[in-house]
């Protein structure tokens, strides 16, 4: 997800672009972490891609039955569904991030090094316990890029 640093940068381009910041600069800059509001304002005047993407893959799931959009929202319990929903995950990161511009900023909103470094350590140990916790932070993720969509009330 978009943490501070790339929130006051997306903001200073959208000033850049004639669009008034100064009351989200103003509650970034106040907060520890970044506000919906904040987010909500990128979105509406910029978009977030991870959004567009995680829309896609629930599309996806409407259309064809996809498990991958299933299993990020509802979580899974068996170890194997785990890891294959996380490398599933990164697959369709990297089909979907092949055709954009800014692969690199995506990559971030996704947390693709987080799931490629996840990946790596559970072939060295088998432990579940780092993929089960990402595999959280991207639902939590996805939620919140839904909730500033309009498409999800926060629970």
């Amino acid at each position: 997800m978009l943490n501070k640093n790339d929130c006051m940068a997306l903001l200073v381009k959208l000033e850049d672009q004639g669009i008034n910041i100064n009351v989200p600069m103003k509650k970034l800059m106040v907060s520890r972490e970044v506000p919906l509001e904040v987010l909500r304002f990128i979105s509406d005047n910029r978009g977030i891609e991870a959004s567009n993407f995680y829309e896609m893959l629930r599309k996806k799931h409407n259309q064809n039955k996809s498990k991958l959009y299933t299993n990020i929202v509802r979580g899974v319990d068996d170890a194997t569904d785990c890891i294959t929903t996380l490398n599933c995950l990164l697959t369709q990161i990297l089909l979907y991030g092949a055709k954009l511009d800014n692969k690199e900023k995506f990559f971030k909103e996704v947390r693709a090094e987080e799931i490629s470094r996840v990946m790596n350590e559970f072939f060295r140990d088998e432990s579940i316990d780092r993929a089960s916790a990402l595999l959280g932070l991207i639902r939590s993720d996805l939620l919140v890029l839904e909730y500033i969509a309009g498409r999800r009330e926060l629970a």
